[in-house]
């Protein structure tokens, strides 16, 4: 007998399975699975791009400007991304709707809220691992060889900063399967993060369940990935038997 969530009579598979997929959606909705569907946000593949930029302009103007927006945005408090979102830019200007789900225009407010609320500590991040890259005797060597910039930036640098890339990047996606309980609260969105704050507002000890168990599959899948994603970028890193 399949277990069913105590808010209805459904199966606890479907619900589950329903919200997931709507988190998944949420989360995926600027790659190219989803191009057609919604709108990419041009901020959710820059933040390195911003991050590199910024090592290459240091101490300039544009190094400045990068700094203070992205410290404004770590200072932002996420509730207040949403809330001024929903007020200024929804209720206000009309231009995405409040509440709903189903539609583009329902999907990209919160796609560029959760963006926004983690560029500005993506950035500051990137920044300072490229930064002690670049102090490094190999990339000295590489441009006194001749190599171009690109192969300085994106060849040399690039490819020994991974590891600290894939350790972030590790720690982000398991959250964009199980969602954003602030998002997808405040807008409507019946995800996963959704779907836990009904189950803890009506005591379904069933759903809950459910999520804690799915969360931890998540963060031991990804990191066991991760573990193995080491040893294929860097050489020096070895997986034993």
């Amino acid at each position: 007998m399949t277990p069913s969530s105590g808010t209805n009579s459904r199966p606890l598979t479907d619900n589950g399975a329903e919200a997931l997929i709507s988190t998944r959606n949420r989360s995926l909705s600027g790659s190219s699975k989803f191009r057609r569907k919604t709108i990419e946000p041009p901020c959710s593949r820059s933040t390195p791009c911003g991050a590199m930029f910024s090592c290459i302009c240091r101490g300039r103007l544009a190094d400045r400007i990068i700094l203070f927006l992205s410290v404004a945005g770590m200072s932002i408090s996420y509730l207040a991304l949403i809330i001024f979102g929903q007020w200024f830019l929804a209720y206000y200007l009309n231009l995405f709707p409040v509440w709903g789900w189903g539609t583009p225009r329902h999907l990209l407010l919160p796609v560029v809220i959760g963006i926004i609320s983690g560029t500005g500590s993506g950035v500051r991040f990137y920044r300072t691992v490229f930064l002690d890259e670049m102090n490094k005797e190999y990339l000295r060597t590489a441009v006194a060889k001749g190599a171009s910039p690109f192969a300085v930036y994106f060849k040399h640098l690039l490819k020994n900063a991974m590891i600290p890339i894939i350790t972030r990047a590790s720690t982000v996606l398991p959250f964009l399967f199980t969602g954003s309980l602030l998002l997808e609260t405040f807008f409507g969105i019946p995800g996963l993060g959704y779907e836990g704050v009904n189950a803890l507002n009506d005591a379904d000890l069933q759903m809950l369940k459910a999520l804690v168990i799915l969360s931890a599959f998540l963060f031991v899948g990804i990191n066991l990935i991760t573990d193995l994603l080491y040893a294929w970028v860097d050489p020096r890193v070895r997986v034993d038997k």
